[in-house]
């Protein structure tokens, strides 16, 4: 549904703007209602729908680094006409008007509900979905393709960091001049070494006592690249020999002895070659779609039981206990909440994040035990939406 094509799709902005004069009627009389409603009724018929999901946002942006007081406002640069002799913008003026100064200055006692407000405004239509053109669609897999293209550029310096890991190993050893000095420890190559190896050793220690068979495999809830519907998932078709060998079909696959027992059978019936995974574009918000991968259904069942173990296991050691969460995001939105209120803290965001986990990186640095049981679950290779490989 486009909201640039008629009123009807702009109800929910006018209703906020109701919503506004309704408690700031003082200020946010009909007269500024109806010249709001109709100039946002404008932008859009002149602009698309851009005006609503990308150039109100950006104002809303801009409101929060000010408030933050990481910068100082300047309206004007993003395109916004201005109040006579103010620095606030000319659009919901009214209520800017009570949070801050006209030279941008907050008030001594500034209108929270009222910067609430201004915020659903402005931020209303950020995460709508629409259909994505194919411009859009391309982008995110040529993203995907890129960051592919980058890991496969990095192989050969994870090699260097293998060997030089043997390396660092038997130096530390060494007793003397050449371990203590402090130029071999400065050293940039050998600070990155001494950081894997005690990277090593803290996987090392996490894993030590984890058995990686001692799982419950499971379905996800979502979708599968072997196209199984819901209920379809538990009549095995196809289960990979790489699992089976190390997750043999009869103790991971079958409900019970009983069920072996019963159905054994049909068992010739499944077949033992790998599927790729899949990958889909799905909505995400205004910007563009996101990017998900669907993997075979042997392969996910198998991930799900140890994903659960894994998390089990971060959650529960000493060593990461304390600072790791997977199941309770309390202390990740406690964090949040004081990085914004305090500016002391931040989170972090890595692009592509999930796409940029580097096999090599994984076998680097766990356990081998551990590895072999990641990598037998493992897709080996993923579709594109074009069917390329």
């Amino acid at each position: 549904m486009d909201p640039a094509n008629s009123l009807d799709e702009l109800s929910l902005i006018a209703a906020l703007l109701a919503d506004a004069h309704a408690s700031y009627g003082v200020v946010f009389d009909t007269r500024a209602l109806r010249n709001t409603i109709q100039f946002v009724t404008n932008r859009t018929r002149s602009e698309g729908v851009s005006f609503l999901t990308k150039t109100m946002p950006r104002l809303g942006k801009h409101l929060d680094q000010v408030l933050s007081g990481a910068t100082e406002w300047n309206a004007a640069e993003l395109e916004w006409k201005l109040q006579d002799n103010s620095k606030l913008p000319r659009f919901l003026g009214e209520l800017f008007n009570l949070v801050f100064y006209p030279d941008g200055g907050l008030l001594p006692e500034p209108d929270a509900k009222c910067v609430k407000l201004i915020r659903q405004i402005l931020y209303l239509y950020y995460k709508y979905e629409l259909p994505y053109d194919e411009a859009q669609e391309q982008q995110v897999i040529d993203a995907f393709k890129s960051a592919e293209k980058d890991l496969s550029e990095m192989s050969p310096q994870f090699a260097v960091w293998h060997s030089g890991w043997h390396s660092i190993n038997k130096r530390r050893h060494i007793k003397g001049p050449l371990r203590d000095n402090e130029s071999y420890r400065e050293d940039p190559v050998v600070r990155q070494q001494l950081v894997i190896r005690e990277a090593r050793r803290l996987l090392n220690e996490l894993f030590s006592s984890f058995d990686p068979t001692d799982i419950v495999p499971s379905h996800g809830p979502g979708v599968v690249a072997t196209k199984q519907r819901l209920w379809e998932k538990f009549h095995w078709t196809n289960v990979s020999s790489r699992i089976t060998d190390l997750y043999p079909f009869d103790a991971y696959f079958c409900a019970s002895a009983g069920h072996v027992c019963d159905y054994y059978r049909s068992f010739d019936a499944v077949k033992v070659t790998d599927h790729s995974a899949r990958v889909l574009l799905v909505p995400k918000d205004s910007r563009g779609p996101r990017l998900i991968s669907c993997e075979p259904v042997d392969f996910q069942w198998i991930q799900q039981g140890l994903s659960r173990a894994i998390y089990r296991l971060v959650e529960s050691h000493p060593i990461a206990k304390w600072n790791v969460f997977f199941t309770d995001q309390g202390p990740n939105q406690r964090g949040a909440l004081t990085g914004s209120s305090t500016g002391r803290y931040a989170t972090l965001d890595l692009k592509e994040a999930s796409d940029r986990v580097h096999l090599e990186l994984v076998r680097l640095l766990f356990p081998q035990r551990i590895t072999a049981y990641l990598e037998c679950c493992r897709s080996a290779s993923t579709v594109l939406p074009s069917g390329e490989k």
